[in-house]
């Protein structure tokens, strides 16, 4: 029971920064190609002092990689929407599977509170929402499903937006 209690702990262990380590990742969230000796002069430290604050923040896990941004829209992904969805609790691994086989899903994961789950998805064409929520509902252990429709531009990370459909 104690070493259990001492993860926790130390998983919960809150990370202290200054200015200097915010100015960096508040640059390189912007643009994560910006170089560091950008930033050591904007810092006004050493590009020396700016890799050892990058690897030390990477080394505490604050930074994981780096990523870039797309704009669904260049897609011709007209729609983003989220659902929140009520589920049978002992069902939910199913649910999750039944619903990542939609190809407009980009996120399935569970969430403690009001709802069971969380879904991110991407459509060409408003009716397919209507068709992919027809699809949920009618997974026998779901219980409720909420939509939300995403407005103005969203730009998008994750790493399984499927680009093969749009190869030539």
């Amino acid at each position: 029971m104690n070493l259990i209690f001492l993860k926790w702990v130390n998983f919960m262990e809150r990370v202290e920064l200054d200015e200097i380590d915010i100015k960096i990742l508040r640059t390189l969230q912007r643009d994560a190609r910006n170089p560091f000796a950008n930033i050591a002069e904007k810092s006004g430290v050493s590009t020396d002092t700016i890799i050892r604050r990058f690897n030390k923040m990477k080394k505490e896990g604050i930074i994981s990689g780096t990523t870039l941004l797309l704009n669904p829209k260049k897609f011709g992904y007209e729609y983003i929407a989220s659902f929140s969805i009520n589920v049978n609790l002992p069902h939910i691994k199913e649910v999750i599977k039944f619903i990542q086989e939609i190809p407009e899903v980009l996120l399935a994961v569970p969430l403690i509170g009001r709802d069971s789950l969380f879904i991110l998805a991407i459509f060409k064409e408003i009716n397919r929402l209507g068709e992919v929520r027809d699809l949920i509902k009618s997974h026998p252990h779901v219980k409720n499903i909420g939509i939300n429709i995403w407005v103005g531009e969203v730009l998008l990370c994750p790493e399984n937006f499927d680009l093969n459909p749009l190869k030539k």
